[in-house]
């Protein structure tokens, strides 16, 4: 069947209201309705759900607050003031916190889950919208700028949502962007740029768009979700029509007729289904494959409805129906039928490893080759006995112990290769060495059937980027010790220049985040070992308060150790500095700590910005 006819059997299965098959359920069915006071009026954004706490957030974009209902009683607990114009919201249940894009006044406002009271602004430009987020990493990009800053370009913003600090911005040419999704396996994300009418392709290694897809199956795309088990990638416009594409080559393989005005799409990979919530309607599919979609009709939900979440765990998804005619404004709370029962996941377990230069080895690998689906890099910790996954674009992954199937797969030495139909992939397991040829470990990888011509091709391309990968690896103990690559002139004079100035301290190093990187890193250090060595928890919790800390260590030999924010010549923040004072050149730790700010404040005059560290001296 062609495209053209496959769009038109879709669209005849479509019922403009919803009769269904008198053998068939509706796949969404009305539970109750949740009232809203009558002072909400005019239009919603997206909802946010905390499982926790059995929490419903709303965002009525002109109310200037977020709703916080208890999903228990239906009921309205509280109003989260001080937002100009609410759009999205994130909650993050490890914190107990609530992050709210606020549009009017260009930030982020990041609220206590527990008293709801503001703890932190983080400064955007005007029209902050849509998020996606990494829970792996713990970091939130946000859209704006654009038309309403009165540019003809947007920006994505990245926050650190444990600091609340915005680490950098993507700038993409449009005025508008609208929903974003982030390839959790790839280094990579998408995002539509409504403005042009195409979606841009964003490689997160290294921070800027590497590809743009045009859109011409339908206009004005708002919405989006993404079937990474299938990499497809679904752009729902407003002109009523959802384009699929390829994300393994950024095709538009086919459209899907669904009611106009969409807002809010989401894909359920547990029931692969796909929910497509427009003016008054949610339009639904069942997929049986990955380029096969079965319409399951229209279901109404209310009059201007178009703002939705999907709850797999709760069977529910929920649409924000704004006030008309004399009924106020609503949250329709629908259960989804004809679906297999939520299959809660158990917890992954996982150990603590820290090996940054592994992790940059595949990000940076997997940025160079974005074919790649995922890659995994296996090995024994120093002082472990089992095999862990080390390396993971995923970083949810690391730490967890290699599967039976995995360490078997390998055990004879060669390559292992199989076809997956089920996401028209090749898995790829084989032993991993080091530059001199020894065995470190296992590396897994997974390559799409669009990039390989059959599964020896596969095994060639896998094998090729092992020995890429073996020359960047002097042993398998330089994966713990240090990233690869950090090249900082500037910063590491000013170490070494310090040291010279200064007998009494023993030890220096700079945390910064580094180019190319998402995390802060040892960028200079007396200790040559030390450099690219990914900055501890400890050590950015003085990055994240701004505070210094100081304490004595006792021994033979005491001292001070202390770490101190770092700021350039103009006061921004850019990370710390750790100084380790000998003990007898200090006579209490107050005395340390005004010798170590001395030090830094004559550091921090020299540094005009952070991009000048990584300048040649």
């Amino acid at each position: 069947m062609t495209l053209h006819g496959l769009a038109i059997s879709i669209a005849i299965c479509i019922a403009t209201a919803v009769p269904m098959k008198a053998q068939e359920a509706a796949p969404l069915r009305t539970v109750r309705t949740l009232q809203l006071p009558p002072s909400v009026k005019g239009a919603f954004d997206h909802l946010a759900i905390d499982l926790v706490h059995n929490r419903l957030f709303v965002t009525p974009e002109d109310y200037k607050a977020v709703l916080v209902l208890d999903l228990a009683t239906g009921g309205v607990v509280h109003e989260i003031t001080g937002i100009a114009r609410p759009h999205t919201v994130l909650y993050r249940d490890d914190l107990n916190r609530i992050y709210v894009t606020d549009g009017a006044d260009g930030a982020v406002k990041t609220f206590d889950g527990a008293t709801y009271r503001l703890l932190q602004t983080t400064t955007l430009a005007k029209d902050a919208d849509s998020i996606g987020y990494d829970p792996s990493r713990k970091l939130l990009y946000v859209d704006n700028g654009g038309k309403d800053e009165g540019k003809k370009y947007s920006l994505v913003s990245i926050i650190d949502t444990a600091s609340d600090k915005k680490l950098s911005d993507i700038k993409i040419d449009g005025e508008t962007l609208e929903g974003m999704k982030l390839d959790v396996f790839r280094p990579r994300m998408y995002v539509n740029n409504r403005s042009k009418n195409q979606i841009e392709v964003i490689d997160r290694w290294k921070g800027a768009v590497i590809a743009s897809w045009p859109v011409t199956l339908c206009k004005d795309n708002v919405a989006m979700a993404l079937d990474e088990q299938h990499q497809r990638l679904f752009a729902g416009c407003r002109s009523g029509k959802i384009s699929v594409f390829d994300t393994n080559t950024g095709k538009e393989l086919q459209a899907l007729p669904i009611t106009r005005g969409v807002d809010d799409m989401v894909y359920d990979p547990g029931t692969k289904r796909i929910y497509a919530a427009g003016d008054g309607m949610v339009s639904v599919f069942d997929q049986t494959d990955a380029d096969n979609y079965r319409s399951l009709g229209n279901i109404a939900s209310g009059p201007g409805g178009k703002t939705a979440l999907l709850v797999p765990s709760l069977n529910r998804y929920f649409v924000a129906i704004p006030q008309h005619d004399s009924h106020n404004a609503s949250i329709l709370e629908m259960e989804t039928a004809g679906v297999p029962a939520f299959q809660a996941v158990d917890p992954v377990v996982s150990v603590q490893v820290d090996a940054p230069a592994a992790e940059q080895l595949i990000l940076s690998t997997m940025s160079k080759h974005p074919y790649l689906r995922k890659m995994g890099l296996h090995a024994i910790p120093k002082g472990r006995k089992d095999s862990v996954i080390i390396a993971n674009a995923n970083a949810g992954r690391i730490g967890v112990k290699s599967s039976d199937g995995d360490l078997e797969a390998v055990k004879d030495g060669k390559t292992y290769c199989v076809k997956r139909d089920d996401g028209s992939f090749y898995n790829a397991k084989m032993p991993m060495f080091d530059a001199g040829g020894r065995a470190i470990g296992i590396l897994v990888m997974e390559i799409p059937y669009t990039s390989a011509t059959n599964q020896a091709d596969a095994v060639q391309q896998a094998e090729d980027l092992r020995s890429e990968l073996a020359r960047q690896i002097p042993d398998l103990s330089a994966l713990f010790q240090y990233t690869l690559n950090i090249s900082a002139p500037l910063a590491q004079k000013l170490v070494d220049d310090a040291m010279a100035a200064h007998p009494e301290v023993q030890k220096m190093g700079l945390h910064v985040q580094a180019p190319n990187s998402q995390d802060n890193v040892i960028i200079a250090n007396n200790i040559a070992g030390k450099i690219g060595k990914k900055s501890a928890d400890g050590d950015m919790s003085v990055v994240r308060s701004g505070n210094p800390t100081v304490k004595k260590v006792t021994g033979a030999a005491p001292f001070y150790d202390l770490g101190l924010p770092l700021h350039d010549a103009s006061g921004r923040s850019i990370g710390m500095i750790v100084i380790e004072i000998r003990g007898p050149a200090a006579k209490d730790e107050g005395d340390a700590l005004r010798q170590a700010e001395s030090i830094t404040n004559a550091i921090q005059t020299k540094i005009p910005g952070e991009g000048a560290l990584f300048a040649s001296r």
